[in-house]
């Protein structure tokens, strides 16, 4: 996009041929700060939207219990699944898994066990994007950006450990929780 475009925050319609076939796009640029904010839930109940420090204090308890049990069955049926975070899931599967979750359904263990592990996996991405603030907060994502960008090893270590250490509780033990998994 010319910088002229992107400046007035119009969109940019443009049409690319290719071996006789016409795609017709639009774009329109959008900010790094405007596309990464999250609205806060104005509900009292649920999962989905709710802080995390919500959460696991309704649930006392350490990690909330939707990323548990999808870790769980991710770790049961879908560790040797080739792309099990990269492949999504079927939209419908995935908002039913989340209308569970937000319900506290009884049923969703055997929901859980039904379901095709992608959509688990997709129903764990969503739960973490729609917190109405990110696992590693607003507060201390500068202080990340800045540390992930220092040189030397061990000063980046360092920072690191201590910005960690300054994360809520719920937050870290979280944070630690699905490294696990990932790892």
């Amino acid at each position: 996009l010319d910088p002229q475009t992107v400046e007035t925050k119009n969109w940019h319609t443009d049409v690319i041929e290719m071996n006789g076939i016409k795609v017709e796009f639009s774009m329109k640029f959008t900010s790094r700060d405007m596309s990464l904010k999250r609205t806060p839930s104005k509900k009292q109940t649920g999962v989905f939207g709710v802080k995390i420090s919500v959460v696991t204090k309704r649930e006392r308890s350490k990690v909330p219990y939707i990323v548990r049990q999808c870790v769980e069955e991710v770790e049961k049926r879908g560790i040797e699944e080739v792309g099990i975070y990269r492949i999504s899931g079927v939209a419908t599967d995935i908002q039913a898994l989340k209308a569970v979750f937000d319900a506290n359904n009884k049923d969703i263990l055997l929901m859980l066990s039904d379901m095709d592990i992608n959509a688990i996996a997709g129903t764990l991405k969503l739960y973490f994007r729609e917190l109405p603030e990110p696992l590693l907060t607003d507060r201390l994502y500068p202080a990340f950006m800045e540390g992930i960008a220092l040189s030397d090893p061990a000063a980046k270590e360092n920072c690191m450990m201590h910005l960690l250490r300054s994360l809520p509780d719920p937050n870290l033990i979280t944070f630690l929780f699905l490294l696990e998994h990932l790892k």
